[in-house]
């Protein structure tokens, strides 16, 4: 079983660099970076990956989404939040990084590395390798509701940097699931899970021009969502070139 636990080695050798503050310092609430945590209810290494979700949830700089995975029901429990197709998103950034690797908890960050989702400093040091290497794209990304409508809008690419069609997804998200695990692994335990993506809905196409998509926020807030992300990703397992948590207009 491919379950990951706290990595302390690696923890040691990344020091006491505070990559946090760093990766910050050159994230901005406009360009926020997109982590994706990758879990299960029935892995036992994976409950210190949900609560630190709960930090990166609260920050401005960052869309952090938590999809659960099915592979593990097998083990004795099925995980009441998991989605088949969340499974192949998540092999899907494996086959389009090419090393293969699928285990939980995973993290993937912007939809190119990946790092071990209980392992602050490993995210940290990814997140902050990718804004090095200018992995963060400019597009401007408006999401509000108002008056019953979702008003997505993605400018123009006025950089001339991005020149195959990428697609639009929103992600229906609740704030917090908790639940109670009667066997497997985790069998007696109460867990938490954050920002927990309900539904991925590819809802348009950007192809470098300005697109602007209106839904009406029963289409949107299904299934008890709470909130919800727009991501703005090339192809399967793509990096993810905008993303913006939906803000409300009175």
């Amino acid at each position: 079983m491919r379950c990951i636990a706290l990595i302390l080695m690696m923890s040691l050798a990344l020091g006491s660099i505070d990559y946090t503050s760093t990766a910050q310092a050159q994230l901005s609430a406009s360009t926020p970076a997109v982590i994706e945590l990758y879990t299960s209810q029935g892995c036992s290494s994976c409950p210190p990956a949900d609560a630190l979700l709960e930090a990166y949830s609260k920050r401005e700089d960052i869309v952090a989404l938590s999809f659960n995975v099915d592979y593990w029901d097998y083990l004795g429990w099925k995980d009441t939040l998991a989605k088949r197709a969340y499974s192949e998103r998540q092999r899907d950034y494996a086959r389009a990084r090419g090393d293969g690797e699928v285990y939980t908890p995973q993290v993937v960050i912007n939809g190119r590395a990946h790092a071990v989702g209980s392992v602050a400093q490993q995210i940290e040091l990814e997140i902050l390798k990718a804004v090095k290497n200018n992995q963060y794209a400019s597009i401007p990304l408006k999401v509000v509701l108002q008056n019953g409508r979702l008003h997505i809008e993605v400018g123009a690419d006025t950089s001339a940097k991005f020149s195959k069609p990428a697609t639009i997804w929103l992600a229906a998200v609740r704030n917090k699931v908790t639940v109670p695990i009667r066997n497997g692994e985790n069998r007696g335990r109460t867990i938490s899970y954050y920002n927990v993506v309900n539904r991925m809905t590819p809802v348009g196409m950007w192809s470098g021009e300005k697109t602007v998509i209106e839904l009406m926020d029963e289409d949107v807030l299904q299934g008890n969502a709470d909130t919800c992300a727009i991501l703005v990703q090339y192809g399967k397992g793509g990096p993810i070139i905008a993303a913006q948590w939906m803000s409300v207009n009175d």
